[in-house]
């Protein structure tokens, strides 16, 4: 799983923890948006590293979650929301998370093979 995922999973549960469940919809946008326009620039020849354009992504999903945390007026009320929504929403994107996990035997980051079945003594 590579680090954009990863930040996405991130920013979504922190979101979720504070009951703002509509902002964690809007930051899956913001990927795509970003996604949408790498495939521009490519095209051009002129578009940045893709190290680059994902660390601008991931700087991008962390601006927005603060902005959106600072949003929340009065942040007793709101620390720990235990709504059944919120509850629902969590659950769906840890099932995900787990999910995307094990989805590759390849590791994003270094590109080595994953034995998954390995023990470890």
């Amino acid at each position: 799983m590579s680090r954009i995922e990863v930040n996405l999973y991130w920013c979504k549960l922190r979101l979720i923890k504070y009951g703002l469940l509509k902002e964690a919809q809007e930051v899956e946008d913001i990927g795509l948006k970003g996604k949408k326009k790498l495939g521009a620039d490519e095209g051009e020849g002129e578009g940045l590293s893709e190290d680059d354009d994902m660390n601008n992504i991931i700087e991008q999903r962390r601006h927005f979650v603060l902005k959106s945390l600072k949003s929340v007026k009065n942040k007793a009320d709101v620390h720990a929301v235990e709504s059944e929504a919120a509850c629902e929403a969590r659950k769906l994107i840890l099932k995900e998370f787990h999910g995307a996990v094990v989805r590759s035997r390849k590791c994003a980051n270094c590109k080595g093979y994953v034995d998954l079945l390995a023990r470890r003594t």
